[in-house]
């Protein structure tokens, strides 16, 4: 299983008038399509103009692990059963509920040449990495780490070479984004 969540932020809603950030969290298999409907109705629901993004973790979840500890926290604590789903979905993206530890590099830059090039290094490292557009660029996930200091440095400063504005960064326990959609003005 893995964590959905659909959001729409302030970051990507400056200009938006009378905007409130929106989130919903929700368990899902890996079949995205089947969650395409819901993320059109969460569209809908928002302000003209207004930025949703739909996410899912780049790593499986362990429900064996999420389910005793949600067990545990329904024993000890008096919990409102109106946030039961917001509490078990925040239990299993907590990095000891991973499944499998991926790295996700947010490649802030939309060259797709680039990209392939920090694809091909990576697979010259021995990893066999996947990757999915974003709103900046791209997400490139790995199956597992190994020690990025060098390897980020350098190719941050590639990216900076191109463009001040690219970069990229290492994100453990992540979401990848799947779908971003603006609700037309109406």
């Amino acid at each position: 299983m893995y964590v959905g969540m659909f959001i729409s932020r302030h970051k990507d809603n400056k200009e938006v008038p009378n905007f409130y950030s929106r989130t919903k969290m929700f368990f899902m298999d890996k079949k995205v399509p089947a969650y395409c409907k819901d993320f059109e109705q969460f569209i809908e629901e928002g302000q003209p103009g207004e930025m949703c993004r739909f996410y899912m973790s780049a790593s499986e979840r362990n429900m064996e692990k999420t389910q005793k500890e949600l067990a545990c926290r329904l024993i000890k604590e008096s919990i409102d059963f109106t946030r039961l789903n917001g509490i078990a979905t925040s239990i299993a993206m907590k990095p000891e509920q991973e499944a499998l530890k991926k790295w996700l590099f947010d490649f802030d830059c939309p060259v797709t040449s680039v990209m392939i090039e920090f694809c091909c290094e990576l697979t010259d490292m021995g990893f066999v990495p996947e990757w999915y557009l974003s709103p900046n660029g791209y997400s490139v996930i790995i199956e597992h780490g190994f020690d990025s200091r060098e390897f980020l440095s350098r190719w941050n400063e590639r990216l900076q070479q191109i463009n001040p504005e690219y970069s990229v960064e290492l994100k453990r326990n992540a979401m990848v984004i799947i779908d971003w959609e603006t609700k037309s003005a109406e």
